[in-house]
């Protein structure tokens, strides 16, 4: 039986590979050039399947750790503009998680 863990979005999951196996992805957002503070949402490519979420920092920094290896570039990271700025969503297709060490 798989024990249930949560992931950094609070989100309790089984069956996940043990800790020596997760993986994260990270990155920054930037607007004009400038780091943004954006929700940042992934998804599993094939399955459309929901990885994690997460607000970037002010700087536009952000981290979603502690996912399963979803296979090269199987991942489709999204920053949502949450403000009023009236910017389109910015996607990023064929991510690939990399290894927590």
């Amino acid at each position: 039986m798989a024990t249930p863990f949560k992931l950094t979005d609070g989100i309790e999951r089984e069956g996940i590979p043990a800790a020596s196996t997760l993986y994260r992805l990270a990155g920054t957002v930037t607007v004009d050039g400038n780091g943004a503070k954006r929700r940042i949402i992934a998804y599993h490519r094939e399955t459309g399947d929901y990885v994690g979420s997460v607000m970037a920092q002010s700087d536009g920094s952000w981290e979603i750790s502690g996912i399963p290896q979803y296979g090269s570039g199987n991942v489709m990271v999204i920053a949502q503009d949450t403000e009023t700025s009236g910017y389109n969503s910015g996607v990023r297709d064929f991510v690939t998680p990399v290894l927590i060490i």
